[in-house]
C-alpha cells in the first residue's frame, strides 16, 4: 500500500497542498476512451553532463543525507542518491532529489533531480559501466513542480500528467530518451480549484496509470497500455489524512 502511495506523497511535497490518500473506487463506473494522436518531440541535449569512473553492477540505490529545503511557503526534505556496488557505495554528484529514483537493470538510473539555486526540477540518468551521469531539462510540457513523472521499469518510457496553461490536463507517456509521444489520453478540464495534482504510476513496464486531483478527496484515473489503443477511465476517493 505504500509503494502504491509514493507518487501522491511526493506531489503533495511539491505542490503544498492537502492531500488524502486514494482509497477505494468509486462513484464513477470505468468507461473507455479514444486515444489522442500522439506526435513527435526531439530529443533534448543535457543540461549538465558528468564524466565519473565507470563502476561495477549496482546492488542498491538509495536516499540519504536528508536536508530540509524551502518551497516557498513550507520546508521540505530533500535528499542525496547513494548508489551501492559489491564493495563500495558512492553518492552521485549534484543530484538532489525529493523522490526515490528508479534503477533499471544493475546499470542505470533515472530519477529526479532539484537545483535549489535556480529552483527548478529536472530529469537525470547515471550509467555505472560508463560513469556517465547527465541532467536532463523535462520535456517542455511537464512541469514537475505540480505533476510527478515516473519512468517505466525497463526505463524504456516516461510517463506523467502535462498541465497546460489553458486550464486542461492530459496524461502523457513518451520514449526515453528520445522524447517521441506514444500515448496521449485526450485533453480534460481541471477543476477550479487550489488542488492542481498529476502523478503518474507504471504496473510494469507496458501498464500504466495517470492520477488528476479533481479536489482534494477525490482524483480522475486512467489507465492505459502501449500494446492497446484507448484507455481506461473513473474516480478514485480517499478518506484518509497523511
Amino acid at each position: 500500500m505504500l509503494d502504491s502511495l509514493r507518487p501522491l506523497l511526493t506531489a503533495c511535497v511539491l505542490t503544498s497542498v492537502v492531500c488524502r490518500r486514494p482509497g477505494t473506487q468509486t462513484a464513477s463506473s470505468s468507461q473507455p476512451s479514444i486515444q489522442a494522436s500522439p506526435t513527435d518531440s526531439v530529443q533534448t541535449p543535457a543540461r549538465l553532463l558528468i564524466r565519473l569512473t565507470p563502476a561495477t553492477p549496482i546492488r542498491a540505490v538509495r536516499l540519504v543525507d536528508s536536508t530540509l529545503h524551502d518551497f516557498n511557503v513550507v520546508q521540505r526534505f530533500v535528499y542525496r542518491v547513494a548508489i551501492s556496488h559489491a564493495s563500495s557505495s558512492d553518492t552521485l554528484p549534484h543530484i538532489l532529489t525529493v523522490d526515490q529514483p528508479t534503477l533499471v537493470g544493475d546499470s542505470l538510473v533515472l530519477g529526479i533531480t532539484y537545483d535549489s539555486v535556480a529552483g527548478s526540477f529536472s530529469l537525470f540518468s547515471y550509467l555505472a559501466k560508463t560513469g556517465i551521469l547527465a541532467v536532463i531539462p523535462p520535456p517542455s510540457d511537464l512541469s514537475i513542480a505540480g505533476s510527478v513523472p515516473a519512468f517505466a521499469p525497463d526505463g524504456r518510457h516516461l510517463a506523467y500528467v502535462a498541465l497546460p496553461a489553458d486550464g486542461t490536463w492530459h496524461g502523457v507517456v513518451r520514449q526515453w530518451p528520445i522524447g517521441k509521444v506514444v500515448a496521449q489520453t485526450p485533453s480534460d478540464t481541471a477543476p477550479g480549484t487550489d488542488v492542481t495534482i498529476g502523478w503518474a504510476d507504471w504496473q510494469d513496464a507496458i501498464h500504466f496509470t495517470f492520477y488528476f486531483g479533481l479536489s482534494d478527496v477525490r482524483w480522475r484515473r486512467v489507465r492505459g497500455s502501449l500494446d492497446r489503443v484507448g484507455f481506461i477511465s473513473d474516480t478514485v476517493t480517499s478518506s484518509t489524512n497523511h
